[in-house]
């Protein structure tokens, strides 16, 4: 007998696209698609989005696919029809689980006596496409849709691209890397969540350089940096909504966010891969425009001068703030501009990467 135990599973975001499928653009099935995925993966969500959207008091506990049924829990003592009737369209197609002396038990699963355990189809999940998802960063909120989260979920509204750039880094550091191209995750101009985020962070009037520190303070102060996926071993690869939704990430989630927010204003910048021996891989961003260099991480890219705008630590000055590793043009390996889908060597020039594909 298997008692539920609702845990994250860290997976590269590229997977949930495949796990949705790609019919009926819009509608209420692509939908119910799209939330079950999120669903499955709080990493990429937060915890119990359903829940979260719906109002409903059950509690999601397991997708399981191989008999296409969704198990939620519920409090006997909050059960009723009303709570059924929000989580399916088809009352008849619930199983409820039996009292036993250990628990409840349903299909080779166990919880407390005091809660139910139910399941029906997954294609009976209650889904309303007006549904929105709030969630709180300081003092703003992110709001996205269930069409924006559709659309998010396909990769329509990023740039999308070759996943993966394994380039060989052995003749500067003495090892091989193998990275993700991160910028294949940044939001495209225009992407209306983000879009209505920004507007309300920043002022009709604001310099490109005043734009470029309010939404650096945005991230580095409503979103969290999370040890969990820096430490995982494997890279936790997540769209920029999903950055907002669960309230944080690692260096390369809070970078893509940052990245997607710059996205929707005319601010330039460039994503900096940096490796180095003693301090491992770092992803971090450098904004174009007018600021005091104070703190010396200024760097030429193209002819144009760009500043740090480190994600990684709250409250981030750019052009001030100073660091405890300092990061120098020396430590800077490649160089990727998200909009042209292009990925440079910062020491050479040579384009390895450039639209998606790799350059052997």
């Amino acid at each position: 007998m298997k008692r539920f135990q609702v845990f994250a599973i860290a997976i590269l975001a590229v997977m949930v696209a495949a796990l949705v499928g790609c019919d009926n653009t819009g509608s209420e099935l692509e939908v119910r698609r799209a939330l079950v995925t999120y669903m499955e993966q709080p990493t990429f969500s937060g915890q119990d989005i359903y829940r979260e959207v719906s109002g409903t008091v059950a509690r999601f506990q397991l997708h399981n696919r191989s008999e296409s049924k969704l198990y939620f829990i519920v409090s006997k003592k909050e059960l009723t029809n009303e709570v059924i009737d929000g989580l399916t369209t088809n009352r008849n197609a619930v199983e409820f689980g039996k009292d036993t002396k250990l628990g409840v038990e349903l299909g080779g699963y166990r919880v407390h006596i005091d809660n139910m355990l139910l399941r029906f189809p997954t294609d009976n999940l209650r889904i309303d496409p007006t549904w929105v998802i709030r969630k709180r960063l300081g003092r703003q909120q992110y709001t996205i849709s269930m069409a924006e989260l559709v659309d998010f979920v396909h990769d329509r509204t990023v740039y999308g691209g070759e996943s993966i750039a394994q380039l060989s880094v052995q003749e500067r550091h003495g090892r091989t890397a193998l990275f993700a191209n991160h910028g294949t995750k940044v939001a495209i101009k225009g992407e209306p969540s983000l879009t209505r985020l920004v507007t309300t962070v920043i002022k009709e009037g604001d310099s490109n350089e005043v734009q470029a520190q309010k939404l650096l303070d945005l991230v580095t102060m409503g979103l969290d940096y999370d040890q969990r996926e820096s430490r995982a071993g494997f890279e936790t690869l997540k769209r920029p909504n999903e950055v907002l939704m669960t309230g944080g990430s690692d260096c390369s989630g809070l970078v893509i966010a940052y990245a997607s927010l710059l996205e929707q204003t005319d601010v330039d910048y460039r994503l900096l891969y940096c490796f180095n021996r003693w301090s491992g891989a770092h992803l971090t961003v450098a904004v174009a425009g007018d600021f005091k260099s104070q703190n010396g991480y200024d760097y030429k890219i193209g002819g144009q001068l760009f500043h740090l705008a480190e994600s990684t630590v709250k409250g981030f000055r750019i052009g001030r703030t100073e660091l405890t590793k300092s990061i120098n043009k020396d430590y800077i390996s490649y160089i990727q501009s998200p909009r042209d889908g292009t990925i440079w060597d910062a020491r050479t020039g040579s384009t390895i990467l450039w639209k998606g594909w790799l350059k052997l």
